[in-house]
């Protein structure tokens, strides 16, 4: 009965998490169409790119985040410890905001000094680096209500700042206006991530406190190596999975930046909701591995990575067949890119082949392994890049990056094979 409560529960949960990323994928998709149409292709290459750097952000958060989701998971699946999972709260969202912050002062003074820019840039640029300082600093309301596989209110927070965000840039963009569009979009970013802590303290009624030298010195030294070694597997997933439009902008121009980014984001859809529907999983496995049910997660990667095969090959097909038509009604422009979209296509199913047994991997705390192999991973797509984009155009960059993640796909398998055979199931 327990097992099946739980399935239950996972299920609520995946379906919420889904309709959260379906909301903000919806929402991206809708912002992306309007920016295409009303602002000119180097102003739009420009919001690419910024957009591209703001989703690197909540990977710089040390590892914290990861590190606080797999021992809060851990501890409630033990029967919870309040004081402790509390202490460990607030001592991990002030080394955040303290880290985040000081991140984001230092690029705005940065940004400030830059020369051969003009000032409205300037100025964009700074609030740009405080926003993402803040939001390394509050992304932890996302791992803190997976930890105790809260997906629907993360659901919740997800659809309201989606729709928020498509009305703020729809309202905007009748005027045209980049610079207000980047204030009000990464603003109002922000205080939905503020609103996810505050939501997720009122939930778990902890009154505030803040924390004793002694009691941040202990949670530092609790989760420091698992910190670190989350910290490394994000820098190092985000610099394969997320610079590609960064590598097209050095090799080539801002417009056809625009364009790449245009015909990635179909598929990073597929791969952000695919990333939805398992990422309750995660606790979930720390859960049943704590109660040694082994059998059942077992079970559930079988199901998932079946799921994920049959979905990715028959939406990436789609995909292929209706790009062009899709484009044009989306963006306004006629973009037809067969190489480039079937490279993307198998892109986007090796990634979601790698996410279904990373999954696996990290609620068991199998780091490690997973990142020295990412190590290796980022140095072949940041060289293969820089050789293949200049020679054959930005189809190479997909390219590169499947060279790149190849072997993690067959080792991700592999190791969650060994892990279950060795437990005899």
């Amino acid at each position: 009965m327990a097992t099946q409560a739980l399935s239950k529960r996972l299920a609520l949960g995946s379906v919420a998490s889904m309709g959260g990323r379906i909301s903000s994928a919806a929402s991206q998709l809708l912002i992306t169409g309007i920016l295409a149409r009303t602002l000119d292709a180097t102003a739009f290459g420009l919001w690419a790119l910024l957009y591209t750097i703001y989703t690197l952000m909540p990977n710089l958060d040390l590892g914290f985040g990861q590190a606080l989701r797999l021992k809060l998971a851990d501890l409630n699946a033990r029967g919870g410890q309040n004081k402790l999972e509390a202490r460990l709260f607030w001592s991990i969202s002030l080394l955040l905001l303290i880290f985040g912050s000081a991140l984001g002062i230092l690029a705005g003074l940065v940004m400030l000094v830059l020369p051969n820019i003009e000032t409205n840039l300037r100025s964009i640029f700074f609030f740009f680096a405080i926003a993402c300082g803040l939001t390394v600093a509050f992304n932890l309301g996302t791992q803190v209500f997976y930890a105790y596989e809260e997906a629907f209110e993360r659901g919740i927070l997800d659809i309201s700042q989606s729709i928020m965000l498509a009305l703020t840039v729809l309202i905007i963009a009748r005027s045209s206006n980049f610079y207000l569009a980047i204030f009000a979009f990464y603003g109002i970013a922000v205080i939905f991530n503020i609103i996810a802590v505050l939501w997720f303290i009122q939930k778990r009624q902890w009154k505030l406190a803040i924390p004793r030298r002694t009691d941040l010195q202990n949670t530092f030294q609790e989760i420091w190596h698992s910190s670190l070694w989350f910290w490394l597997l994000a820098v190092f997933s985000i610099g394969i999975f997320g610079t590609l439009p960064l590598f097209v902008a050095g090799a080539t121009n801002l417009e056809q930046v625009g364009h790449f980014v245009i015909l990635q984001r179909l598929f990073s859809v597929l791969i952000t909701l695919h990333l939805a529907l398992l990422s309750p999983l995660q606790s979930a496995y720390t859960r049943a591995i704590a109660k040694l049910e082994w059998v059942w997660a077992r079970n559930v990667w079988q199901r998932s990575s079946l799921v994920t095969v049959a979905g990715m090959l028959g939406a990436s097909y789609l995909l292929f067949v209706l790009h062009q038509p899709l484009v044009q009604l989306w963006t306004g422009k006629q973009l037809f890119e067969p190489n480039l979209v079937i490279v993307l296509a198998c892109w986007a199913c090796l990634w979601t082949w790698v996410n279904v047994n990373s999954i696996v991997l990290n609620g068991m705390g199998f780091i490690q392994p997973q990142v020295y192999w990412l190590m290796v991973g980022f140095i072949i797509h940041v060289v293969f890049n820089l050789v293949l984009i200049p020679r054959i155009g930005v189809i190479g960059a997909p390219i590169a990056t499947m060279l790149a993640i190849f072997p993690m796909a067959v080792l991700n398998f592999s190791w969650v094979k060994q892990q279950f055979r060795q437990r005899y199931v």
